[in-house]
């Protein structure tokens, strides 16, 4: 075992490249609501939103790298779980409401009536995060808690028997098949329909397993990323970026399983190479500053997003149908973001309110 025993600077900065792709992904997700012109005229908006699919899963990979990095099997699993769930189950109680909250004013403003969700629907958000779009990482993120003390000693015992390789083939066969097999699967509460595809930990366990790989031997990782090795990558990467994305923006086909995920799995490794250079090489303390907010940020964000893309914007001018609006909202609602979690952070518990 290899995993560093210290705070990794270079988390912070991809942290920061994951939160900024998240708010992009949301911003020309406005794409979908123009009508008026033929969607290939936004093709560069939209290319750039599948370009920036890696995401989530990066989160989901620095999640298992971390969790590696400072789970001690010592320190108890009860311990484990009041940590972890102090941290992430008080935010997400109080923004499910915050959302469910908003959507009710949302609605107001665009149809012109009150929407006030019944029970079954307050009690389904809460269940499913549906009370945003974005609120479903909460979910997998929670389940993955849930599972990984015996994760954690399933892979520690796969490392004494030196078959590392199938448990990572496993991993990723287990997320290909759900993600390509459970499109249909739904839970029906009170005649709704509540999908289960992105609801479930299966959609994102082979990033997870990859993230606790890449933990365990990091020393081996980050040497290889820092030599020549690293001209291959990029060349690879360089492929998937113009061939992938291409495919999806033409096709519109956000999960084609085998292509996102090799596409991902790419772009996390190259972006550990970029965050090991930044980290080595530069100070740039405005991108781990993002970094360390990054949670705050994902959580506030869709607020600030509908405020300039709904409100401000529209009012003035500047639609969905112009690029100028997707650069507009991108730059406020990060902006605004970091300030609001700045400001946020000066609050007292503000740990149960941004984790």
């Amino acid at each position: 075992m290899s995993s560093p025993s210290h705070h990794v600077t270079e988390i912070d900065y991809l942290r920061c490249f994951a939160i900024l792709a998240v708010i992009y992904i949301h911003t020309a997700a406005a794409t979908t609501r123009v009508d008026e012109i033929p969607n290939l005229d936004l093709f560069p908006v939209i290319y750039l939103e599948n370009l920036a699919q890696f995401a989530v899963p990066l989160f989901i990979c620095i999640s298992g790298f971390v969790l590696y990095l400072s789970y001690k099997p010592s320190e108890g699993v009860r311990s484990f779980y009041r940590k972890r769930y102090m941290r992430i189950i008080p935010p997400y109680l109080l923004f499910s409401a915050v959302y469910l909250i908003a959507n009710i004013f949302k609605t107001r403003f665009s149809e012109g009536i009150w929407n006030i969700p019944s029970s079954a629907d307050v009690i389904s958000s809460y269940m499913f995060a549906e009370s945003n779009p974005h609120m479903w990482f909460f979910l997998i993120i929670i389940e993955l808690y849930l599972i990984y003390p015996i994760l954690e000693r399933i892979y520690n015992y796969i490392l004494k028997l030196k078959i590392e390789g199938p448990f990572i083939i496993t991993a990723l066969l287990l997320q290909l098949l759900w993600n390509t097999y459970s499109s249909d699967m739904s839970v029906v509460i009170d005649g709704m329909s509540h999908p289960l595809t992105n609801k479930i930990f299966l959609c994102m366990i082979f990033y997870f397993v990859l993230g606790i790989c890449i933990s365990n031997h990091y020393d081996q990782v980050r040497h290889f990323l820092k030599t020549s090795w690293m001209c291959i990558i990029s060349v690879i990467t360089g492929l998937l970026c113009v061939i992938v994305p291409l495919q999806l923006s033409v096709t519109n086909i956000e999960n084609s399983a085998i292509g996102v995920i090799g596409y991902c799995t790419v772009a996390i490794f190259v972006l550990f190479s970029l965050g090991i250079y930044l980290a080595d090489n530069s100070k740039c303390t405005l991108f781990v500053t993002i970094g360390v907010y990054s949670f705050g940020i994902y959580l506030i964000h869709p607020l600030i997003q509908g405020f300039f893309g709904y409100i401000i914007f529209p009012v003035i001018g500047i639609n969905p149908s112009m690029y100028l609006y997707y650069l507009l909202v991108f730059i406020s609602t990060s902006i605004i973001s970091i300030l609001g979690v700045y400001l946020i952070q000066k609050l007292p518990y503000h740990r149960y309110i941004i984790g």
